[in-house]
């Protein structure tokens, strides 16, 4: 298995040798499962990664090309597998990777920062009993 970081590199062999695919018939691609997400900075000019539209992958189109005229259409097409996952190309698939990478170090990003402010807010705490405890000793001596 490759991590994500790295690009599938392009191996010679015969047509329809092996297939990429990225999700099924009807699901969005670019979605989080996160509810609110943070507005992103690091890419202003949208380089890194485009969200193109994709109709194999718009849920509100899911129920038209699930239809058997459709989906054997699509089968001829060779647009999907048999068992209704959307065909991409390498460069299409290494894209996905690398937002997949990308969302993944956001979430670690995210999460460490939050145990970070967890951590400074225990000791400021532990400071605190521990300067009013010497305060309290103080007064009580």
């Amino acid at each position: 298995m490759m991590p994500l970081e790295h690009k599938i590199p392009m191996i010679p062999g015969p047509k329809n040798a092996y297939n990429f695919t990225r999700c099924k018939v009807g699901k969005s691609l670019w979605e989080t499962d996160e509810p609110k997400t943070e507005f992103d900075l690091s890419d202003p000019y949208c380089h890194e990664s485009g969200f193109p539209y994709e109709p194999l992958h718009d849920k509100h189109l899911h129920d038209f090309f699930s239809r058997p005229a459709n989906m054997k259409c699509l089968l001829k097409a060779d647009l999907i597998t048999v068992d209704m996952n959307v065909k991409c190309s390498l460069r299409d698939y290494n894209i996905y990777r690398k937002y997949l990478n990308k969302v993944y170090t956001d979430h670690v990003r995210k999460e460490l920062r939050r145990k970070n402010h967890l951590f400074v807010e225990s000791r400021a705490l532990h400071f605190a009993e521990d300067q009013a405890r010497k305060e309290a000793e103080k007064y009580i001596s």
